[in-house]
């Protein structure tokens, strides 16, 4: 399926197993460049492995102002920018 979002950019949270990660290979698999975000940082590069390409990992806790914070600075520092949020 053509989504037409080749080329754009996203930070996906909860990315280290379900839905998050299943998003995340969904994503790339339509070109996208995505980061990954998630509290356990061997989950992560984990689950980064299974996407092919440089993929960022972002260890965050979403229940912490100051943490999702130096997400978003590292998410733009990887990316850039970001186009798509899941």
């Amino acid at each position: 399926m053509d989504l037409g979002i080749v080329g754009r950019t996203a930070l996906v949270t909860g990315a280290s197993t379900g839905l998050g990660l299943a998003s995340a290979q969904a994503l790339a698999a339509e070109g996208v460049k995505v980061a990954l975000a998630s509290r356990s940082v061997d989950k992560l590069a984990a689950a980064a492995e299974t996407i092919d390409g440089d993929v960022p990992t972002i260890a965050v806790d979403l229940a912490c102002d100051n943490s999702i914070d130096a997400m978003l600075q590292e998410a733009l520092t990887s990316l850039s920018h970001i186009d798509i949020l899941v």
